[in-house]
């Protein structure tokens, strides 16, 4: 019991985080979409540029994310173990 009662306040925080953060993404990224689309119609090239470095940025952050959250995962199962 005080295992699911750990799992689900630490996904419940999670779910708040989200949810607390979500206007705020969802505002950047009309932001950001509005300044590709203006910087499109000034320049396609330098558009491209701009979006080629945004990709290349997303997907490091990305692989740093996805390892971080491994060892998040990694942490938890020990914490279990140790619990027994």
């Amino acid at each position: 019991m005080p295992r699911a009662l750990s799992v689900l306040t630490q996904d419940l925080d999670q779910v708040v985080v989200f949810f607390i953060a979500l206007p705020g993404f969802v505002m950047s990224l009309a932001v950001i979409i509005g300044c590709m689309g203006y910087l499109g119609y000034l320049s396609l090239t330098v558009m491209m540029i701009a979006l080629i470095t945004v990709l290349i940025g997303s997907l490091g952050y990305s692989g740093v994310h996805r390892r971080a959250l491994k060892l998040m995962r990694q942490s938890r199962q020990r914490e279990e173990i140790a619990d027994w």
